[in-house]
């Protein structure tokens, strides 16, 4: 099996589980009917003690113990029929079995609870005036978040080089207040940093193109670092599950100079041609883009990733590293299902029989280790009986590959970098050991927040993430492990503590 942290699937070729739901569903309404208003035995009875297996389509979410929520296994074969469509709709499914078992403060945060109050909060920019064939310009705002944050939708508008023009619309006192507040997607299609300064009021468009199908607009962040990259993602997965939209539905644009032509030279170019590979994606500038005019059905600009639900509210400082978030493990999830794990000739996927530690290994710079060898050395002593240590250096693999090392890994460390985002992709309650060291100390807490926010039982129990599932390591001289601090992941994992 393959496991996103907490998250792992089960696919198959048919879906039986549906028809098998209904007796589950209906025997679980009948035990609601008993326990009347008494809560805890309904929250008993939703969420299950003991083992529980529940059907969910093509998932099955089993329960252990104290440890409530979706753990989804999957097998590698089976996902590579499924098109992007239904691997997405199996993370939604995903995302609302995992918020049942999330702190309520989390879910508002960044889970089911934020996305459906974002879809609830909707701000009108330029209101539909006459029939449908007139724009509609309004935007969904997100609660709490460190800055104005709007997902903005648009119907029958035409945005070209030098922005936006609506038609048949009455433009309300909140436009001028979006425009205002400087969005980096707003300002770019409809703000001030389009010619027209503001979305324009025409009697008529004027365009040769015509896009009838819903499309995503998307400014990439930072194309050369993973975390950064996962901004970008993890905000494109909110957006469609706040337009309820499906990616083979969709097509994007990013705006973005055209990829050199060596084809992905960066592997996240590769995720998004794969996530939307029914529609389509344009890369290009706005004038590449758009022209002198494209006419659009149905527009959505997606966030900008800069600031996401994973670095607002003092994520890069570690503040969010005790609060789950559903929306993290799905749309981690979403992209493991897009890059299938490699399978043997025989057509199963490479088995995992021992426990593992990896070590992730840097080309070089102020945050490699003093010395690798001695380093795997140190590593090796520690390793109880019934582990093995392996290698990991992302570069030399395929995205396919690096989130295979991830899934088999049960202690990842490695020093503080942009490669320890794969603790969003390791097994249910893995440990992260991170090293301190160069020009980053402690107070750089990107990464316990990942790892807290990653793993539904971080809000369980006594303690924190901190000394649980992250470890921390600060190396005063040079980049070093201590191994009492990896015995103490592995000793953790071992307990299940």
């Amino acid at each position: 099996f393959l496991s996103t942290k907490k998250s792992v699937v089960t696919v198959m070729h048919h879906r039986p589980a549906l028809l098998a739901l209904a007796p589950v569903l209906f025997g679980t309404i009948l035990q609601l009917a008993h326990a009347g208003r008494n809560d805890d035995a309904r929250r008993r009875i939703l969420h299950g003690q003991g083992f529980r297996t529940r059907p969910q389509g093509f998932l099955q979410v089993a329960s252990v113990g104290d440890l409530v929520g979706p753990k989804v296994p999957w097998t590698e074969k089976g996902v590579r029929h499924l098109s992007p469509r239904e691997v997405f709709s199996q993370t939604v499914s995903t995302m609302e079995n995992i918020d049942k078992a999330t702190p309520p403060e989390c879910s508002r945060r960044f889970g089911a609870a934020m996305v459906s109050a974002m879809r609830a909060d909707q701000v009108d920019l330029c209101r539909r005036a006459g029939g449908e064939q007139g724009s509609a310009v309004l935007c969904h705002k997100r609660v709490p978040f460190d800055i104005p944050r709007y997902t903005c939708s648009m119907r029958n508008v035409m945005i070209s080089k030098v922005g936006t023009e609506a038609v048949g619309c009455t433009p309300t006192s909140d436009l001028s207040q979006v425009v205002n507040q400087n969005g980096v997607v707003e300002r770019t299609l409809f703000g001030q940093g389009s010619k027209y300064g503001s979305l324009r009021l025409v009697d008529s468009l004027q365009c040769s193109t015509h896009v009838d199908h819903p499309v995503l607009f998307q400014m990439p962040w930072d194309l050369n670092n993973f975390y950064e990259w996962y901004g970008d993602w993890v905000t494109l997965w909110e957006t469609m599950i706040l337009m309820q939209w499906h990616p083979d539905d969709v097509e994007v644009y990013l705006l973005h100079p055209l990829p050199e032509s060596r084809p992905y030279k960066k592997v996240f170019d590769e995720a998004w041609s794969r996530a939307f590979s029914a529609k389509g994606v344009r890369w290009g500038s706005q004038e590449q883009l758009f022209g002198d005019g494209v006419c659009f059905s149905h527009v959505v600009g997606v966030p900008h990733g800069g600031l996401s639900t994973f670095t607002f509210s003092g994520g890069r400082s570690g503040a969010s590293a005790d609060c789950p978030s559903s929306s993290m493990m799905a749309s981690s999830l979403f992209l493991r299902g897009l890059f299938p794990q490699a399978v043997d000739k025989s057509g199963s996927s490479m088995a995992q029989t021992t426990k593992r530690v990896t070590l992730l290994l840097r080309k070089g710079g102020s945050r490699a280790f003093d010395n690798d060898a001695d380093t795997e050395m140190s590593l090796r002593s520690v390793l109880p009986a019934s582990w093995t240590l392996e290698r990991f250096r992302p570069e030399t693999l395929s995205m396919s590959e690096q989130l295979a090392v991830a899934a088999r890994t049960e202690v990842l460390v490695g020093t503080h970098g942009a490669g320890l985002t794969f603790a969003l992709f390791l097994p249910p309650k893995a440990r992260l050991v991170e090293v301190y060291c160069g020009d980053r100390g402690m107070g750089n807490g990107h990464y316990r927040s990942l790892e807290g926010m990653a793993e539904p039982a971080t809000s369980e129990g006594s303690g924190h993430s901190e000394g649980r599932f992250h470890f921390s390591i600060q190396s005063a001289y040079g980049c070093a492990i201590d191994t009492n601090i990896v015995r103490k992941a592995i000793a953790a994992y071992e307990q299940g503590l």
